[in-house]
């Protein structure tokens, strides 16, 4: 039977711990049904994450720089696929990082917003002309050479960009 909706504020879910016995409808939302990557104390309370490993053996495209973000693209065939930014580049993979920046494409910084959009996955950064990649592409490219990409224009490139609504809006 249909309910009238009601807000929660969810300050800090899942404070009270983990609960696998009560059926998700009926579970206060201060508990949590399902904890991945955390440390639970002895009173069953999530009390830290247990933090990241690092898979990277061979990153010499960096140099001594660091990885500034990380994105993991997904398409519809259920592919993946990890990119890195960092030390002005677009890297892919995990145990060694592979530069798919394109040719003659100049970086100037490391503020890379990456969004899945349509089985492709999208970069945006201030002042940049957005890039594009796709498994049926095989390679990060120029939007301007992204068939289907006509009027984008420098006024468009944005430094926030968000996949809703079936188009991807910038800021």
């Amino acid at each position: 039977m249909a309910q009238e909706q009601k807000s929660i504020n969810l300050v800090a879910p899942a404070f009270k711990g983990l609960n696998t016995e009560d059926a998700v409808l009926a579970q206060d939302p201060s508990f949590a049904e399902v904890a991945n990557n955390a440390v639970i104390d002895r009173r069953g309370r999530l009390a830290a994450r247990k933090g990241i490993t690092n898979l990277t053996s061979v990153k010499t495209v960096l140099g001594s720089e660091s990885v500034v973000g990380i994105h993991v693209f997904r398409d519809s065939s259920g592919n993946t696929k990890t990119f890195s930014v960092g030390n002005n580049k677009i890297m892919s993979g995990e145990g060694t990082l592979v530069d798919e920046t394109p040719g003659a494409y100049t970086v100037s910084a490391n503020d890379w917003r990456m969004v899945n959009f349509n089985d492709s996955i999208y970069f945006f950064q201030r002042a940049q002309e957005p890039l594009v990649y796709s498994n049926s592409s095989g390679a990060v490219q120029k939007m301007s050479a992204v068939a289907g990409a006509a009027g984008v224009t420098s006024a468009i490139y944005g430094n926030e960009v968000l996949a809703a609504y079936g188009r991807l809006w910038t800021a």
